[in-house]
């Protein structure tokens, strides 16, 4: 449990460090990947709207896309925008 603790600390403070939250606390997304659910960030370019997400299993990038799209309430999920899955192994676990 200790093992699982730690790795959750330091996937902490790397998304702290590195990634801009909107959606979840770096605590949330942690506890995601440890857990084995998938996680993506979504880059936004310069439009501020960076985010890393948390989706269901059965959910993959174009989810991402709709959810972020809807959300935003933009007719379509804009050019140049992408959407990459983070894993432990993204994070150097």
């Amino acid at each position: 449990m200790k093992k699982i603790e730690d790795t959750k600390k330091r996937i902490e403070e790397t998304i702290r460090r590195n990634y801009s939250l909107k959606s979840y606390t770096a605590d949330e997304i942690a506890a995601a990947l440890v857990e084995g659910k998938t996680v993506y960030f979504v880059d936004t370019l310069n439009s501020g709207e960076d985010d890393l997400v948390i989706m269901d299993e059965n959910e993959g990038i174009d989810d991402v896309k709709k959810t972020f799209k809807d959300y935003l309430d933009l007719d379509g999920f804009p050019p140049g925008w992408s959407v990459e899955e983070i894993t432990t192994k993204t994070l150097g676990e």
